[in-house]
């Protein structure tokens, strides 16, 4: 039931005609109300609507109980001019248009205090650990980041999530160039009740600036310079004036520096993908669609995993089953270029550093079975990306009821070096994306599954050529 049918119904409730209402909402035109009703209006409109109606809410008769229906059809307006304005921050940060100079300077900024104070500048910084609560603007964190080189750093920034899409997607947007970074460590905080929401957002600095120790708190105010206030060096934690001992808060971080860790990191991924329909966009072939023998048959002998590989054995045994048999239904948007690659090179674009290429005929064998799959499979879809479509990311993948993971650029999960993967997890967000997944991303990005069907059989007899 829409905010519409929620009128109606109060109109025939209180035995109303459309036309006396409309003179009690005062609209001047005959025809307002007219289009408004038959949905023929804008959303901006509709939103008005609603406020005229609950502002009117007397003249109308209506009864309290009548009033939150029509302030519960506004919210579900709310929520879907939300998912718009979503989708288009979505698309523009993971498709939209690299810079011209991508080696162009991160731009610093300079945080202007009250009239007393000095600016804060990053000059003389060698040490600088933050605390970042709320969705601080870009610019905070351009300053920060062009320490990186010249400065230790360590940077906790915690969000909160909501059932709207919007709180993750503007962390995402004014974070995502940091979200990998080894000094950065986002949170998500969420809480039962929406009257704890933070109301704009609060900056912790400790700072280390030429031997000597400053501390101060930054309240952002939009595009006005911030106000500037020095605390102590004993001062409490900010986050104690916002995070309370019942919020649920956690890492949305997931760091697989070792053999163990990515051990664990596996059984992760195959947590999720058992019993959960999900959707990737991926350049090529995920590690569960290749066989568990010619992963172990391809792990380097120097590689040090002799003690693991009865563990790795069992995990990509179970994915790869879970890949071929499982009941739910599985989305696959694909590069055409990073596939041929693949079909070329068996080197895939998050190749594990513990494993050698694939051998000519373990590539031929994982892409037959792939389109074998496909063709046999009512429950595996794959798509592949238009040429025009390039995604700034390595691979998103939705689990629905999950969450929403994005991998590392360029990774290659060296167990010696950083790797990180980020989880999405706040419910607005996972249902919002598992949405316009289908509705636009693989309608807008992607060939139908038809003609995808037939790439991917281009590029099997790419690799059987390569065989021969």
């Amino acid at each position: 039931m829409d905010i519409i049918d929620r009128f109606y119904a109060i109109l025939k409730a209180h035995d109303m005609t459309a036309c006396r209402a409309r003179e009690l909402l005062e609209y001047r035109s005959p025809n307002s109300l007219t289009r408004i009703v038959q949905r023929n209006v804008s959303q901006n409109i509709m939103m008005d609507f609603a406020e005229r109606v609950i502002n009117h809410a007397s003249d109308l008769r209506m009864t309290e109980e009548e009033v939150e229906s029509i302030r519960e059809g506004a919210r579900e307006l709310t929520e879907g001019m939300g998912n718009v304005t979503a989708y288009g921050m979505l698309k523009d940060l993971l498709c939209g248009k690299e810079p011209e100079d991508a080696d162009a300077p991160v731009q610093t900024a300079a945080f202007s205090g009250r009239p007393a104070v000095k600016d804060f500048t990053t000059e003389g910084i060698t040490s600088l650990k933050a605390v970042l609560l709320g969705n601080p603007p870009a610019r905070y964190l351009n300053a920060i980041a062009s320490l990186e080189g010249r400065a230790e750093l360590s940077v906790d920034y915690y969000y909160e999530d909501d059932m709207s899409p919007m709180p993750a997607m503007q962390m995402l947007q004014e974070a995502f160039p940091l979200l990998h970074k080894s000094w950065f460590h986002p949170y998500r905080i969420h809480r039962e009740h929406a009257a704890a929401r933070l109301a704009g957002c609060l900056i912790q600095m400790d700072i280390t600036r030429d031997g000597r120790q400053e501390c101060l708190l930054l309240v952002p105010m939009g595009d006005e310079p911030a106000i500037r206030l020095p605390i102590t060096e004993n001062h409490p934690d900010a986050r104690t004036l916002f995070i309370e001992p019942t919020d649920h808060v956690d890492s949305i971080r997931i760091d697989p520096n070792d053999a163990l860790d990515y051990l664990r990191y596996l059984r992760f991924c195959r947590k999720k993908e058992r019993n959960h329909r999900s959707a990737r966009i991926k350049p090529d072939i995920g590690l569960e669609m290749v066989p568990a023998e010619i992963q172990i048959a391809a792990v380097k002998p120097e590689a040090g995993l002799e003690k693991v590989l009865p563990e790795l054995l069992r995990i990509e045994q179970d994915r790869y089953h879970n890949f071929t048999h499982k009941k739910y239904h599985q989305y696959h948007l694909f590069d055409v270029e990073a596939m041929k690659r693949f079909a070329m090179t068996g080197v895939m674009s998050d190749h594990f550093q513990s494993f050698r290429p694939f051998t000519k005929e373990e590539t031929l064998r994982i892409l037959q079975q792939l389109l074998e799959q496909v063709r046999a499979s009512r429950y595996l879809h794959i798509y592949f990306m238009k040429e025009e479509m390039k995604l700034r990311t390595d691979e998103l993948v939705w689990y629905e009821g999950c969450g929403v993971s994005f991998l590392m650029p360029g990774t290659d999960y060296a167990l010696d070096r950083f790797s990180t993967e980020l989880e999405i997890h706040d419910r607005g967000f996972e249902s919002f994306f598992g949405g316009y997944f289908f509705k636009h991303f693989a309608a807008e990005m992607a060939y139908d599954e038809i003609e995808s069907l037939r790439i991917l059989d281009e590029i099997v007899r790419l690799c059987e050529a390569r065989t021969e």
